[in-house]
C-alpha cells in the first residue's frame, strides 16, 4: 500500500480481524469528530441525559459490535469508514433526544411544530397515534435528509417547547435564522401531511 492510503485505510483489515490496536488507534482518530457530529444534535439535553461524550462512545461500542458480528465487512476506505461512524453517530444523538422528550413529556402528550395544535395521544385512536408516528417519522427522515442539523435540533427544542429566543440563545445564533429555519420546518411538516 502506498504511503498516500494513509494509516487509517491501513488499519481497516486489522480492525475488521478483531485487532484492539486498530481498534484503540481508530477511536482516538475519530472520538473527536463523532463528538462534534453529536454535539449540536443533544446541545440543550439537561445535564445527566447525555452529552455528545456519551453519544460517541455508545455510537463506537456498536460499530465495534457490528465489526465483531461481521456487519461491516465492505469497509473499503477511510471514507466508509467514516460514513458509517457518522451515521451511527447520528442515529444515536437522535435516539438520546428523542428518549429524553419521550421522559419529558410524560404520559404520552406530543407537541408538533410551530403554530400546529398539541396532540394528547392519550386522546387519540390508535389510527390517529400511528398516522402521527408516521408523520414524524416522515419528518425526521426529511430532517436527516436535508444536512442541516441545526434543523432537527430546533426541531426537537420546538417540540419539547423551547422557544424561538431562547433556540437562538442555545445555539449562538440570531432570532431570525431560527424563525426562517421553522418556516423549513414548516414547510417539511405540511409536506409530512400531505
Amino acid at each position: 500500500m502506498s504511503s498516500q492510503a494513509g494509516s487509517i485505510t491501513r488499519l481497516i483489515p486489522d480492525l475488521l480481524q478483531g485487532d484492539e490496536i486498530a481498534i484503540g488507534e481508530l477511536w482516538r482518530k475519530y472520538v473527536a469528530r463523532m463528538e462534534g457530529l453529536a454535539r449540536p444534535l443533544v446541545a440543550g439535553l439537561p445535564a445527566g441525559a447525555g452529552d455528545e461524550q456519551d453519544v460517541a462512545q455508545s455510537a463506537f461500542r456498536a460499530f465495534c459490535e457490528a465489526v465483531a458480528n461481521g456487519q461491516a465487512r465492505s469497509l473499503d476506505s477511510r471514507d466508509e469508514l467514516w460514513r458509517l461512524l457518522a451515521t451511527i453517530s447520528r442515529n444515536k444523538a437522535t435516539d438520546r433526544v428523542r428518549r429524553e422528550l419521550r421522559e419529558r413529556r410524560g404520559a404520552g402528550a406530543v407537541a408538533t411544530c410551530d403554530g400546529l395544535e398539541h396532540v394528547a395521544i392519550d386522546e387519540a385512536s390508535p389510527s390517529e397515534v400511528a398516522q402521527l408516528q408516521e408523520t414524524m417519522d416522515e419528518l425526521f427522515a426529511a430532517l436527516d435528509a436535508s444536512g442541516d442539523p441545526k434543523l432537527k435540533v430546533i426541531a426537537l427544542m420546538r417540540l419539547e417547547g423551547t422557544d424561538t429566543r431562547e433556540i437562538a440563545e442555545r445555539l449562538g445564533c440570531t432570532v431570525r435564522t431560527v424563525q426562517r429555519k421553522l418556516h423549513i420546518l414548516e414547510r417539511l411538516w405540511w409536506d409530512c401531511n400531505d
